[in-house]
């Protein structure tokens, strides 16, 4: 009778664990399948390894930005930045783009919020060599 009553704790155990299996393979799909529609994640590289061009977007302290970058040949990289900054208590909201070669600012543009409804909107061209 003990062999009869293991046998059927370990097929109620194995029941158990199928059901599980199920249950998790059901979850992935379902996961899969939102992924088909949407993706988040905090950052995503992606790059061409032959020629150094990537695209990177990110969200890092709350801030997001998306780079198109380029490599160059002295080492520096060279990219166009969109960036968003949340408000923060000592910091206002600020949207903005920015062009960068061999690693210096050229020219950018920002927009910050001063008030609920004003926008302040500011071209940034440092001098060149």
């Amino acid at each position: 009778m003990s062999e009869e009553m293991s046998g059927a704790s370990h097929t109620a155990s194995a029941e158990d664990r199928f059901r599980a299996l199920e249950e998790k393979i059901a979850a992935l799909e379902a996961s899969l399948s939102r992924m088909a529609e949407e993706l988040r994640t905090r950052r995503l590289v992606v790059g061409d390894e032959t020629t150094g061009a990537s695209v990177v977007a990110e969200v890092q302290a709350g801030q997001a930005e998306l780079r198109v970058e380029l490599d160059s040949p002295r080492g520096a990289r060279s990219s166009v930045v969109i960036f968003a900054h949340p408000a923060e208590p000592d910091e206002e909201a600020s949207l903005g783009v920015q062009i960068w070669a061999d690693g210096e600012l050229k020219a950018g543009a920002t927009c910050w919020q001063q008030l609920p409804d004003h926008w302040i909107f500011d071209l940034d061209a440092p001098e060149q060599d």
